[in-house]
């Protein structure tokens, strides 16, 4: 038995065998699961399957961060590093808009990467006995 050009693929009960045949067609053929049904094909079927589902964009979430009196500015600096991947320019421009308008937008991300991300700056500002807050809003 050749091992080349054949597969198998194990589900519920069934070993489904697929063994290419010289002129690169697949041939299946159902086996149990110890043994091969004796070399019986499986049915051949031609479905085309017309579909009119249309599939819309996720909608978009904004994660901001939000000024307070003693979150340090390093620290939010850090969480934007280490969190939102920014690198230093983009992480200080951020911590300012923060500073100075008391809210800053972090990123533009689906809404489980945003409550992902709004969780991870909740946990580090714990650890680091800082209040800094982390929200996301959806992007209009």
């Amino acid at each position: 038995m050749e091992r080349f050009g054949r597969y198998y693929i194990e589900t519920s009960f069934l070993f489904y065998f697929f063994q290419y045949n010289e002129d690169e067609s697949i041939r299946n053929t159902r086996t149990e699961r110890y043994g091969r049904t004796k070399g019986r094909e499986l049915p051949q079927t031609d479905v085309e399957i017309e579909s009119d589902i249309v599939l819309d964009e996720p909608p978009m979430y904004r994660v901001l961060l939000h000024n307070d009196d003693y979150t340090t500015m390093d620290f939010v600096v850090h969480v934007l590093k280490t969190i939102f991947h920014k690198n230093e320019q983009e992480s200080e421009r951020i911590m300012l808009a923060v500073h100075e308008k008391g809210k800053g937008v972090c990123g533009i991300y689906t809404r489980e990467i945003a409550q992902t991300k709004v969780e991870q700056v909740k946990v580090l500002a714990k650890q680091n006995q800082f209040p800094l807050l982390a929200t996301y809003e959806i992007d209009a």
